[in-house]
């Protein structure tokens, strides 16, 4: 009742990879864009050629004029024998393949996995000689800045104001406070006027942050009813006890040999990589 729907798919081919055009028509009209962040679950089949990490696959949105976007919500499905890709618009969509090459996160190291996942997304960028620093205690302020940039419905202001007493705007956390600020996204762990960006991130503030931002820009993560009890539950402060649960039960957190989540303690960037990976992996 809402007039002729016509809805295409034609394939075309980006650097040598498959891609696809998407096209949503209502009364001869295109409907590109839709209100809801994840809306749209789009496939590009592919078939990894041989030697290639999966986890360096990915998808770039090409749109007209311009150079290619990275979508960071994709992922490789090997049931599905492609790319699955979320986004809130209709358009063209190309596989690519973009490996890490930290010099400190080599093939075998347990954080790679991850690690590539993100720069083929372009959450992580890489330039010639650089380390990552897997086993470096991450900051509150750079954990806020990857959460914000690898959801794309996190929508940063073009200038940030001063949220924070502690995050000024010419810092490099300001959009991301300003974002999370406004849309109270930051409150479990900020206190009062201050949000400490340079202290290093508990795993308790990590999982607290995570799970208001996931809540509050809509991400629908796949629940696998994964076993939440961790031993230590009652020493996870009660700001971040409903985030740890929800979390580990759809497997974006793990749970080690000894059963306990350490509430207290201090996260790792390689940990924070794998995070975002799994999260991303579970939309």
């Amino acid at each position: 009742d809402k007039g002729d729907v016509s809805f295409q798919l034609d394939r075309l081919t980006h650097e040598g990879r498959p891609g696809l055009d998407a096209t949503l028509l209502v009364d001869g009209k295109a409907v590109t864009g839709f209100e809801e962040p994840y809306g749209i679950q789009l496939m590009v089949p592919y078939t990894p050629a041989s030697g290639e990490d999966v986890n360096a696959v990915a998808v770039d949105y090409l749109p007209e004029n311009g150079e290619p976007v990275p979508v960071t919500e994709c992922y490789y499905d090997e049931n599905k024998e492609g790319v699955v890709l979320h986004s809130s618009h209709l358009s063209k969509f190309g596989v690519v393949y973009r490996p890490a090459t930290f010099t400190d996160v080599t093939a075998s190291h347990w954080a790679n996995p991850y690690v590539t996942f993100l720069t083929a997304r372009g959450i992580l960028t890489v330039s010639d000689g650089s380390a990552f620093r897997p086993d470096d205690a991450v900051t509150r302020g750079e954990t806020l800045e990857l959460f914000a940039r690898a959801l794309s419905a996190a929508k940063l202001p073009a200038n940030p104001v001063q949220v924070y007493s502690d995050i000024p705007t010419s810092s490099s956390v300001a959009k991301a406070a300003s974002w999370a600020y406004y849309n109270n996204l930051s409150g479990s762990i900020a206190n009062g006027s201050s949000y400490r960006p340079n202290e290093s991130i508990t795993r308790e503030d990590m999982a607290a942050l995570l799970g208001d931002i996931s809540t509050g820009v809509g991400l629908r993560l796949r629940s696998k009813g994964l076993d939440t009890g961790y031993n230590d539950m009652n020493e996870i402060a009660g700001y971040a006890q409903n985030s740890v649960k929800r979390l580990r039960a759809v497997g974006i957190l793990e749970m080690p040999s000894s059963y306990r989540f350490y509430p207290d303690s201090t996260l790792t960037r390689g940990e924070l990589a794998q995070i975002l990976a799994l999260l991303l992996s579970n939309i």
